[in-house]
């Protein structure tokens, strides 16, 4: 977008042009400091523009797409229509007749993909596509771990690392080409105590998981890649350490992976009972923060129930 279309004093406008900037786009390029060493214009002008060119280049358009691409099973299609269904009584704020005619599904993207080389294609060719267009912001890769898992055993550790960094670098582009966030769920198994003879536990899928964040801070506009992961507490078991990372398990794929992040998120279940629920006043799942560059180690509580996930007021703690 050409400068003289910004809403802004001319005065700014031309400090602007003698700092031969010549558009929007390239004024983003740089941070609030450059921008007042290079234009000497003062920080609250340099907010005004930053804040002006940034509203013209998103325009007035809401980015409610997403890519999901699925490497162990079917996307859970009937969990999303639930979902759907509830957007009526979750947008109180707007019109029924509204929300009816509002096609949510036509704003998600599925791609199913079984090994590692289609998961690459996905992310290097088509997924871009989608975002350069506006037709997307959300990337999810539900599991990362999948198609490594299945495809490269113990002896294959150099180019399964080979791999896992080229779809690192893979996702810290999108992520930093298009401002958007890559979020890639993973798995966690057990670390054996000592003296005991504990096994693996579940899976994501079953009752554990693994999140982390692949990419980097963009301008103004915070991206990243990051990872999720699911552990359960036996039911009656006396609860986990408090320190921001239990020391119980660790997450699938090893250091390669984890130096492909930016941030690291764990979720913990509780199990209940069949057919149980959780108990007044408890929430049944935690969010903890493991490693994130811009954030202390933290934790929130939060259910998950018909409508979506709901986060417990009060819960959360540094």
């Amino acid at each position: 977008m050409d400068l003289d279309q910004l809403d802004l004093n001319p005065r700014i406008i031309a400090a602007v042009k003698k700092a031969k900037l010549k558009s929007a786009k390239e004024v983003l390029h740089y941070s609030g400091p450059d921008l007042q060493r290079l234009t000497r214009l003062s920080s609250l002008d340099v907010q005004q523009l930053l804040r002006t060119a940034s509203s013209c280049l998103r325009g007035c358009g809401v980015f409610t797409g997403a890519v999901y691409i699925c490497t162990e099973d079917v996307f859970p299609d009937p969990r999303l229509q639930q979902l759907i269904a509830q957007q009526r009584r979750l947008r109180t704020d707007v019109p029924g007749d509204v929300v009816d005619r509002m096609k949510f599904g036509d704003h998600i993207f599925i791609e199913h993909v079984a090994d590692v080389d289609a998961l690459l294609e996905c992310v290097r060719k088509k997924v871009p596509v989608l975002l350069s267009r506006g037709m997307a912001r959300l990337v999810v890769i539900d599991s990362v771990a999948a198609p490594f898992r299945c495809e490269f055993d113990g002896a294959a550790s150099v180019p399964r690392a080979r791999r896992l960094q080229a779809l690192g670098g893979a996702l810290r582009w999108l992520s930093c080409t298009f401002r958007s966030p890559v979020l890639c769920v993973n798995q966690v198994g057990a670390r054996p105590a000592p003296r005991t003879t504990d096994s693996l536990s579940r899976w994501f899928r079953g009752d554990a998981g693994w999140g982390e964040a692949v990419g980097s801070l963009q301008q103004l506009t915070p991206v990243c890649t990051f990872q999720v992961t699911e552990a359960t507490e036996e039911q009656g078991a006396a609860p986990g350490p408090q320190s921001p990372w239990d020391e119980r398990v660790s997450p699938a794929l090893g250091m390669t992976w984890s130096h492909q992040l930016l941030m690291r998120l764990m979720a913990s279940r509780h199990r209940l009972e069949d057919g149980g629920r959780a108990a007044p006043g408890r929430p049944d799942r935690t969010l903890r923060v493991i490693f994130a560059p811009h954030l202390p180690p933290s934790s929130c509580s939060y259910t998950v129930n018909a409508e979506g996930v709901r986060g417990t007021p009060g819960t959360e703690s540094c």
